[in-house]
């Protein structure tokens, strides 16, 4: 029978979760060129994730008090609704989502990702959040099973959808016939489970067992605190890791997909029934120890990253091994899953919204593991403790708390998230969407421009020396060799177009009658180039257009104002985080047509810790027909000067042999790089961690 069918239940909670994971990367990267293709995009879309499933269980619990039929009457009618949204938006767009260029130039981004979010698939995404509850449930009272292990299995589903995007999804199908796919099983999904809502009515139980507010007179007040509590934390600690991941590499789904693989992997295992060793516990008290207090080796960022993915397994395994301890019978399963996701929310809301109010810096996330840390330090199993008395027990474990919070506090007073450390005078810090831009002062010798862990501008103080080049940008750089060919080879009246400002060192090689523009997403960083650096203001010629580079100049070439520019230097990564999106065939065809002629010069910044970027500018040049060389600078020269990598692009293989490229260190890559385009773009061909 369908009613009972534990299979049918299964099978359609299953592809739930799987529709709802596999949208969530999909949404996020369809954002992510509207936005700067910054981490914050999907720390913004995580709050909308867990948002709308907290209104999805919370609509759950409002549902289950009423009586059987009008539970079905209500439910199929909001089926009815979604399938019929999900078809209009067919129709119209031809795909889920609409179009976003009303997004460019926001001045509230979290804002207007929320509302993006809410337009392309707020309304199938609500719909998807509430099956897992409510079908849990139906088949709990109608079968007199407990159904919790069916929560394990949508977890299951989640996961497998979050592995087969990257790995089988992106590689194989195009963005919009992966979202083709996804309406058309989606369709599917509605069917079946309108399917099982029709027979919900005629199930055996009794009157009593169906009204879920029966079951909340059983559960106290310290008991709803205590899940929201521990749901909260491990969900702030996944936002914390993810942030970190993504600000050093790229801020891509795959990155996005590994440490919430890791989290759901905690729900599985938890709700299986495993997870509640002791060891669990002392593993995260180590792990958030060796954070504050952290070995040699974890200054490897392969290492590096490896704990940081364990603090969250372990963080969550230890929380949802308790939550699932703590959950109630059957008949209050709705309003169990109420306050886990409210604490889901709560955790991701304080760590995307709150925590950059309050803090000038990533502080919110060493709290969050003392805060596990602490967790682990009280749920160490009192056995261990040999046979000591309870409040011995109690003293021990206080006074590892009072441990953690000391090497917390060294942690804070020594600013360990400072990557310049000691030496540097700090003259601001600021944090918005974008991230933390800090500018520091060296002995009143240099100033410099750090944004998350690396530096992306240097000037001297000195009258004498301040209007010189250097780090990345150097003469004897690839930006610095392209500048100075145009200017030996073109007219007095440059034409030089930069994405990315930074400090604005470029602007260096501006002459008297040249035009620099620069485009810049972030607003502050504009501030701080003309009012902490004076590289801007010495170029007469010089003008900062605010958005999103690649969208402003897809929406200049529409208007028929293309740039014209002698140079097109690409270096709009913040950090060593690479916003894909500028790195693509159909973004490098549109830089091909702002240029002035066949001897000008697309120099891209390849410079990267973690990606080796320039094999895949070469297959893009390649792809588009152009002429390629990397040029790779030690930086030797002065002590101002850093090593760089740039990549060359033109048209023109003239432009090679000119004295301003003599004698360039340059070579071939031994591999062909992967060829990105907006809807593929694989960073395994070319991750390049330092074991």
């Amino acid at each position: 029978m369908i009613k009972n069918s534990y299979g049918l239940h299964a099978l359609v909670i299953f592809l739930s979760a799987f529709l709802l994971f596999v949208v969530e990367p999909v949404a996020a990267k369809h954002l992510l060129p509207y936005f700067g293709g910054g981490s914050s995009v999907w720390a913004v879309s995580l709050l909308f994730f867990t948002g709308v499933l907290y209104l999805g269980y919370l609509y759950v619990l409002f549902l289950t008090r009423l009586p059987k039929k009008r539970q079905v009457v209500v439910h199929v009618s909001i089926i009815s609704l979604v399938s019929c949204v999900a078809l209009l938006a067919l129709v119209a767009w031809h795909s889920i989502y609409p179009p976003l260029e009303w997004t460019l130039g926001t001045d509230w981004p979290v804002f207007t990702v929320l509302v993006a979010l809410i337009v392309s698939i707020g309304a199938p995404f609500f719909l998807l959040s509430t099956t897992s509850p409510l079908i849990q449930y139906w088949w709990g009272v109608s079968s007199q099973k407990e159904p919790y292990r069916l929560y394990a299995l949508s977890n299951a589903g989640s996961l497998l959808a979050l592995a087969s995007y990257p790995f089988v999804i992106e590689p194989i199908m195009a963005q919009q016939s992966a979202e083709g796919l996804w309406l058309a099983v989606f369709f599917l999904y509605t069917l079946m489970y309108a399917l099982l809502a029709k027979h919900f009515p005629s199930a055996n139980f009794e009157r009593k067992d169906i009204r879920a507010d029966a079951g909340e007179k059983g559960a106290s007040t310290s008991q709803k605190w205590a899940w929201i509590a521990l749901a909260a934390l491990p969900s702030a600690l996944l936002v914390g890791v993810t942030s970190q991941i993504t600000d050093v590499i790229a801020p891509v789904p795959l990155l996005w997909v590994v440490p919430l693989a890791t989290y759901l992997v905690t729900l599985i295992i938890a709700f299986e029934g495993y997870g509640t060793s002791g060891f669990m516990a002392l593993a995260l008290l180590v792990l958030g120890v060796m954070y504050f207090e952290p070995p040699a080796f974890l200054q490897n960022i392969f290492f590096q990253v490896l704990s940081y993915l364990a603090l969250l397994f372990f963080a969550g395994l230890v929380c949802h091994a308790k939550l699932y301890a703590l959950r109630p019978k059957t008949v209050a399963l709705p309003l169990y899953y109420h306050f886990v996701s409210l604490g889901g929310m709560l955790g991701v809301f304080c760590m995307s919204i709150i925590a950059p109010l309050l803090f000038n810096d990533f502080w919110e996330f060493p709290i969050v593991i003392a805060l596990a840390a602490a967790l682990a330090a009280l749920m160490i199993p009192k056995k261990w403790f040999f046979r000591f008395k309870p409040r011995y027990v109690w003293a021990a474990k206080v006074i590892l708390i009072f441990f953690i919070a000391g090497i917390f506090a060294n942690f804070v007073k020594e600013d360990r998230l400072d990557p310049l450390g000691r030496g540097y005078t700090l003259i601001s810090s600021t944090r918005n969407f974008y991230g933390v831009a800090k500018v520091q002062s060296e002995e009143g010798t240099t100033r410099t421009l750090v944004h998350g862990r690396t530096v992306h501008g240097m000037q001297f103080e000195s009258p004498d020396r301040k209007l010189l080049p250097t780090l990345y940008y150097t003469p004897t750089s690839g930006v610095g060799r392209a500048l100075m060919y145009a200017q030996k080879s073109h007219s007095d009246h440059l034409r030089i177009g930069v994405l990315g400002l930074g400090t604005a060192t470029i602007a260096s090689y501006c002459r008297p009658n040249d035009a620099y523009v620069f485009y810049e997403i972030d607003p502050r960083i504009v501030d701080i180039a003309k009012t902490q650096f004076s590289y801007l203001a010495s170029c007469k010629g010089a003008e900062v257009r605010i958005g999103d580079a690649r969208m402003l100049l897809e929406k200049e070439l529409l208007a028929g104002e293309a740039g014209k520019y002698d140079v097109l230097a690409v270096d709009a990564f913040s950090d060593d985080s690479v916003p894909v999106h500028l790195l693509t065939v159909q973004a490098l065809a549109l830089y091909e047509k702002h240029l002035r002629g066949s001897g000008s010069i697309i120099a891209i910044h390849t410079s990267n810790r973690y990606l080796s970027l320039a094999p895949v500018v070469m297959r893009l040049a390649a792809a588009r027909g152009l002429n390629a060389m990397i040029v790779d600078d030690t930086g030797d020269g002065d002590p101002s000067w850093s090593p760089s990598q740039w990549v060359i692009v033109t048209n023109d293989t003239e432009v090679f042999h000119a004295t301003a490229f003599a004698n360039v260190n340059s070579w071939i890559p031994e591999k062909q790089g992967p060829l990105w385009t907006d809807d593929y773009s694989s960073l395994l061909p070319i991750l390049n961690v330092p074991l």
